[in-house]
């Protein structure tokens, strides 16, 4: 990180000419063509035809550029700036490490580490909910009962976070800042990779930006009282997670303060800088994944199937298909109970229940 800094210290502020290359490639590709998060462009010895071919029609990460959004002048224009530049030269030699690197295969296999970190982190607390105990139970509800309990719980209880709007509306507020906040960022996302796939610049007051810029400051504002809390609060200490969540908290703040970073040198012509800021953006996005098993946040992940297990033993009390489940002192324990007897035991064991 710190190599990161310095060489961004080192690039002297360019406030670009109002140029194609500009405008289109030098955030991704690098000020002189020498890569960035796209691979390096100086040096290669494309002909304007196989340039113009690659442009329109697109290749590898690389989505194509329509002659609406790019015309064939200004193409020509972008081509021969390119042919001036040269590769590997000056003080921006790590953005050419970092593309070389920067393949769709890295980026994948994050991702592909990611996800199944989270898999192993849903499957550990699926586990300890007891949820392969109850399965037995749940198939005397049948498929559609289920499915109907459970769409209740995702869209009025988790979602919604209706079991803390209803205990304090002042906290519901703050955990809506941040959870809506984020889920609007990945909703923007989905949506630009639509619409606007080659992630060319938008209109500062598109409906689009706006929405995004919008979700960014729910989620900043929600992180600033949540620190607050955090050092002003002292029952936030649990004993066991406050470092985590602090650090957390953190990582949270530098990945919401770098996306509008990276926002910010695209608006004040210093694409110079995207790379450097969005890379610090990614690395982050990716520590956040890692941190989050350790944290109070795990929850974001565990809630769902806790309260659905709940919901759905409350729905055998109810039509009284179970006795273990109406008897238990708190319904929804059953069958964790019998999940812990049986790690115990070393088999299936009954449990009774005596008023």
């Amino acid at each position: 990180m710190t190599s990161f800094i310095a060489c961004a210290l080192a690039i002297p502020f360019n406030l670009y000419a109002d140029s194609n290359y500009s405008k289109h490639c030098a955030a991704c590709h690098g000020e002189k063509g020498e890569g960035g998060f796209g691979p390096a462009l100086a040096g290669v010895k494309f002909n304007k035809d196989e340039f113009k071919k690659i442009v329109r029609v697109g290749k590898g990460m690389m989505p194509s550029i329509s002659e609406k959004e790019l015309d064939d002048l200004g193409l020509d224009e972008i081509y021969s700036e390119l042919t001036s530049f040269n590769t590997g030269s000056g003080s921006n030699f790590s953005l050419f490490v970092v593309s070389k690197n920067a393949k769709t295969v890295a980026w994948g296999s994050i991702l592909i580490m990611s996800l199944g970190a989270a898999y192993v982190l849903a499957a550990r607390y699926i586990k300890w909910s007891g949820l392969s105990n109850a399965k037995k139970y749940y198939s005397m509800l049948g498929l559609s009962a289920c499915l109907k309990v459970a769409y209740k719980v995702f869209f009025v209880e988790t979602l919604s976070v209706s079991s803390v709007y209803n205990k304090d509306k002042k906290r519901w507020f703050v955990h809506g800042l941040i959870a809506y906040g984020f889920i609007g960022l990945i909703i923007a996302d989905i949506m630009i990779s639509i619409f606007n796939p080659a992630r060319a610049g938008l209109p500062l007051f598109s409906p689009l930006k706006i929405f995004v810029n919008l979700s960014g400051l729910c989620l900043l504002a929600g992180l600033a009282i949540v620190v607050h809390r955090l050092f002003t609060d002292p029952y936030e200490d649990n004993g066991v997670t406050l470092v985590g969540d602090i650090l957390f908290i953190a990582f949270l703040v530098i990945v919401t303060l770098s996306g509008f970073a990276t926002e910010a040198t695209r608006y004040l012509s210093l694409s110079a800088y995207t790379p450097y800021v969005y890379f610090v953006h990614i690395v982050f996005m990716v520590i956040l994944f890692v941190t989050a098993p350790f944290t109070r946040f795990v929850h974001i992940l565990s809630t769902f199937f806790f309260v659905l297990n709940t919901r759905l033993a409350e729905e055998l009390v109810r039509l009284g298909l179970s006795s273990n489940f109406k008897e238990e002192p708190a319904p929804g324990r059953h069958f964790k109970s019998e999940r812990i007897a049986k790690s115990l035991f070393g088999g299936d064991t009954k449990i009774r229940y005596f008023p």
